[in-house]
């Protein structure tokens, strides 16, 4: 993914984040607007868990990513989890930007013949549990590790700055860090759900990074 800084007619924003309002529904206050995200100029999130299991889970209108560090040596529940639940509609756009990064996986895994990782379905067993809302990842990966930086978009600043031609921010949440090959699983994950979705959700925000 180039992150390459937007020069977009139009646009309005002088950070990571700009945007170009298409339309506004008055009625229902819903803002159709193009998103541009230079994540070059993107804060990085001040949080980061690294996890060693995950689930994707298909919640309509949201889908739920969950992240796990298992509890060893018994791996039979986990010691801690990461719930990050994504509007369909960002998720649409975020599986666009899997594509290339699961290309690259598939390589890594043919190359150094990684075991295959599926998603789990282990309980949180007396561990520590959060939950976090995300509009927005960054996804990157090389041969021996992978990360997503995921960032929340205040819906409130699209609505009321947006129409205003106000700058809306970026908030950074949290680095997940993994190994290629479950990246690579919650990207065979995805795969399904974004199918589904596909069609039946169109982008009222577009995350379209340059």
């Amino acid at each position: 993914m180039a992150n390459k800084p937007a020069r977009l007619s139009g646009f309005i924003g002088s950070g990571a984040l700009k945007y170009r309002v298409n339309s506004t529904d008055r009625a229902t206050g819903v803002v159709n607007a193009e998103i541009s995200v230079d994540f070059s100029k993107a804060v990085e999130p001040p949080h980061f868990y690294v996890a060693d299991y995950f689930h994707v889970a298909d919640r309509d209108p949201q889908i739920v990513f969950t992240f796990g560090k298992v509890d060893s040596p018994a791996d039979d529940s986990l010691r801690s989890r990461l719930e990050i639940y994504m509007p369909a509609t960002q998720f649409n756009n975020f599986w666009k930007t899997l594509v290339p990064v699961r290309s690259a996986l598939e390589r890594f895994q043919e190359k150094y013949n990684y075991a295959r990782c599926e998603q789990g379905e282990l309980r949180l067993s007396g561990g520590k549990s959060q939950t976090l809302l995300s509009h927005i990842a960054l996804t990157v990966a090389n041969p021996t590790e992978a990360s997503m930086d995921f960032y929340y978009l205040s819906q409130k600043s699209l609505a009321i700055n947006a129409p205003r031609g106000e700058p809306i921010n970026l908030e950074p949440q949290v680095r997940v860090i993994m190994s290629p090959g479950i990246l690579l699983g919650v990207c065979r994950a995805c795969e399904p759900i974004a199918l589904k979705f596909v069609d039946k959700y169109a982008p009222e925000v577009a995350n379209e990074p340059q």
